[in-house]
C-alpha cells in the first residue's frame, strides 16, 4: 500500500512539474558591427526548458539554422548581415518557442534624432503552473492523509480484535 502511495505521489509530482516547463525565447539586444548593414542579435531562452536549435528568418526567408543547445537563463550572440530598408526579423526554435523584431536600416544618416520602437510585450496570460502544482500537493497530501488513516483503523480493530 505504502509503494503505491508513493507511486501515486511520484506520478502527481511528473504533472505538475511537467505542466509547468514552456518553452520561449527573447532577442534581447542588438549592437551594430563595423558595417552599417552588419547586426548582432542577442537571444536569451526565458523559458523553463532548454532549446535545441534556432532558425533565424530575415523577410520570411531563412537566413540561419543553428543547432545548438541553450539552457534556460542563457544566451547567444549571433551575426547577420542586412539591407538596407526595413527588415523582420523571426526566431523560432523547434519546440515552438518564437520571438521577432523589425529593425530599419537606412544609407543616408540623417541630423534629425531617431526613435527606436522596441517590439511590445505579448499580453499577459493566466500562469496555471503554480495552481497546477498547489492542486496536485493538496490532493496527494489528501490521499496519503487517507490511506495512512485507513491505516491506523485496521491496526486499531487488529489490536481490538488481539485483546478479545
Amino acid at each position: 500500500m505504502k509503494e503505491m502511495l508513493r507511486r501515486t505521489l511520484l506520478a502527481l509530482l511528473c504533472v505538475a512539474l511537467l505542466s509547468y516547463a514552456e518553452p520561449s525565447i527573447k532577442i534581447e539586444h542588438i549592437t551594430g558591427g563595423s558595417l552599417p548593414t552588419d547586426v548582432y542579435l542577442t537571444i536569451r531562452n526565458v523559458g523553463d526548458e532548454p532549446v535545441r536549435g534556432l532558425a533565424i528568418y530575415v523577410n520570411n526567408e531563412l537566413r540561419k539554422n543553428q543547432s545548438l543547445y541553450l539552457p534556460p537563463g542563457r544566451a547567444i550572440k549571433t551575426y547577420l548581415s542586412l539591407g538596407y530598408g526595413s527588415n523582420l526579423i523571426n526566431v523560432t526554435t523547434p519546440e515552438g518557442a518564437t520571438d521577432s523584431i523589425e529593425i530599419e536600416l537606412s544609407e543616408v544618416l540623417e541630423e534629425v534624432a531617431t526613435t527606436t520602437t522596441l517590439p511590445s510585450e505579448k499580453p499577459a496570460r493566466f500562469d496555471y503552473a503554480l495552481p497546477a502544482i498547489l492542486f496536485s500537493s493538496a490532493l496527494a497530501v489528501a490521499i496519503a492523509w487517507f490511506v495512512m488513516e485507513k491505516s491506523k483503523g485496521k491496526k486499531e480493530n487488529k489490536k481490538r480484535r488481539f485483546r478479545a
